[in-house]
């Protein structure tokens, strides 16, 4: 019997192997098989008390893996791969600010500092727009050179 989330857990197993210091990136390919297994919720539908624990754990699971993913294809010079797992993971859940760090280092990597700054500002407003909040430091110093105008990557 083939049960999607036995393998989408068995991908995600994979991926981070013990003794791995970081996701290890599957064969080129490979890849789209994994991004379409790591693609989906468990159940997304059902709303039964029993599942909601279930869902939370593999949820957070499949988005550490799409990162860890990203992280090692753009290590690997694979930036177009890197860039759909990061996206996946925004997809996943768009107010993780992780999944977007990923996307504008595969932007950084590749030297667009303007998709770069693009996806920095998506972030930006959605964040704001949603929860009122501003993004981290964290995020911000990654495209703060690219700004040129000290300041305005504070604006609400």
């Amino acid at each position: 019997m083939n049960v999607d989330v036995w393998a989408c857990d068995t991908q995600i197993r994979r991926l981070r192997a013990p003794g791995q210091s970081d996701t290890k990136a599957p064969e080129p390919a490979a890849t789209d098989d994994v991004l379409s297994l790591l693609h989906s919720d468990v159940l997304p539908a059902w709303d039964d008390d029993w599942i909601l624990v279930e869902r939370e754990r593999h949820r957070q699971s499949r988005l550490h893996a799409l990162e860890g993913l990203s992280s090692s294809l753009r290590t690997a010079g694979r930036y177009g791969e890197a860039l759909q797992a990061a996206l996946v993971a925004v997809a996943g859940e768009a107010l993780r600010e992780s999944a977007h760090r990923r996307v504008i280092e595969v932007h950084l990597a590749e030297q667009n500092p303007g998709e770069a700054l693009r996806q920095y500002e998506i972030y930006r407003r959605l964040l704001h727009d949603e929860l009122g909040l501003r993004p981290s430091d964290t995020i911000r110093q990654l495209v703060r050179s690219f700004l040129g105008r000290p300041g305005n990557d504070d604006l609400p």
